[in-house]
């Protein structure tokens, strides 16, 4: 959600509908290149040697990273991991960053009415994205026959990796959150330079 507000506060506050597509290109080098160094240099560390510096009970699951990110280090670098490589994550925990990497390059077919300067079509594009990716996400939960928690007792194994695949991990169902920063960016930028005060009553139910 905070890539999605961050995203739209941002780009509202410096660039045009027409700049914004003429520099389509830098919107996504600037996010692959600040990136790209830490995770690559991530990548390298746990493929060449953390699995000689580590050790105990823990060991096993460290040696399988380091033989995940010798075989698969690419999709890692292609922000593809939760959806080519599931089982064999190269830096397991780099998982959302695929996520959010493939929202963000999604963004700008909503951020291009936002950017255009009308309210009107940039409120019809944000509720509209959101209620579409609701209702997608919604259909797709019935279809897959997923629980309402990762953490059903009735699970088995097979289901519980199964839901994380199909679910948790995949881009779909967390694309919900990424609209909602987008809708809440927006209305940052519109009381941007004003002075917002909130009622008494609206603090103590916060």
């Amino acid at each position: 959600m905070l890539t999605g507000l961050l995203l739209v506060y941002n780009q509202t506050a410096k660039t045009s509908r027409l700049d914004f597509l003429k520099n389509l290109h830098v919107f996504y080098l600037n996010r692959l290149l600040r990136m790209f160094p830490v995770l690559a240099t991530g990548i390298l560390l746990q493929a060449s040697f953390q699995n000689h510096i580590t050790d105990g009970p823990y060991w096993g699951v460290v040696a399988k990273s380091t033989d995940d990110c010798r075989q698969y280090w690419w999709t890692t670098l292609l922000y593809i991991q939760n959806l080519v490589s599931y089982g064999y994550l190269c830096l397991g925990h780099s998982w959302y960053l695929a996520v959010d990497m493939q929202l963000y390059a999604l963004s700008p077919i909503v951020l291009v009415w936002i950017l255009g300067g009308n309210k009107r079509s940039a409120w019809m594009a944000l509720i509209g994205s959101l209620l579409a990716v609701l209702t997608a996400t919604t259909i797709y939960n019935f279809i897959m026959e997923f629980q309402a928690s990762s953490f059903a007792m009735s699970r088995s194994p097979e289901d519980s990796a199964f839901y994380t695949r199909y679910y948790y991990i995949h881009t779909f169902p967390r694309a919900a959150p990424f609209f909602v920063g987008m809708v809440f960016g927006y209305v940052l930028h519109l009381c941007r330079g004003r002075k917002v005060r909130l009622s008494k009553v609206m603090i103590l139910n916060i």
